[in-house]
């Protein structure tokens, strides 16, 4: 399917400004994507470090820049024949509803581990969003975003089980088109 799609990522650093990561526990900072990798290379922390700062000292010209690279984005795909699929919260968890709301017509998806945000977002049929637990989130919260219609993805250990709680499990580590996902389902990641 990479062939229809074409994917791009924002990457912020939520270990530089831990307010560019709201929702993470004490066990996301210490397992964050940012430490595997590529993304542990000196020029890789260096781009993260440099957009956070951008983000927060000059939030107005970040957006204005951000929407040209996202119209810069849709028209390639476009003229590749592909679907624009964007993650501004690559590893982040901040609320891009004004993103969201002013480009209709891209496809987005995120993981957020704020039960809050993932509802709010859910509403935007333009964005795909998955509910990321952490240790600190109860199975009742689990449950409550399940109900909203929205999965969640739970991180195992050794190998993704077929069922967590009761709950069938979709091995999401084959691909990172959550939007395929059927609804009310956990995403096993390892």
């Amino acid at each position: 399917q990479t062939d229809t799609v074409m994917s791009v990522i924002l990457y912020l650093d939520p270990l530089f400004d831990k307010d560019i990561c709201k929702g993470a526990s004490a066990g996301c900072r210490k397992s964050c994507l940012i430490n595997s990798g590529r993304m542990r290379m000196q020029n890789a922390v260096d781009a993260r470090r440099n957009r956070t700062t951008f983000l927060r000292e000059n939030p107005e010209l970040f957006m204005t820049q951000l929407k040209g690279e996202l119209l810069q984005a849709y028209a390639l795909a476009t003229k590749q024949g592909k679907m624009l699929d964007v993650r501004l919260n690559g590893t982040s968890d901040l609320d891009w509803s004004e993103i969201y709301a002013e480009f209709p017509y891209i496809h987005f998806h995120e993981y957020t581990k704020r039960p809050e945000l993932a509802e709010k977002l859910a509403q935007f049929e333009n964005v795909h969003i998955t509910f990321s637990k952490h240790e600190g989130h109860s199975m009742d919260d689990v449950k409550q975003v399940l109900f909203k219609g929205i999965n969640v993805a739970v991180v195992f250990k050794k190998n993704v089980p077929d069922q967590y709680n009761g709950i069938d499990v979709i091995d999401g580590d084959a691909h990172d088109r959550r939007w395929e996902d059927v609804a009310g389902r956990i995403v096993g990641l390892k």
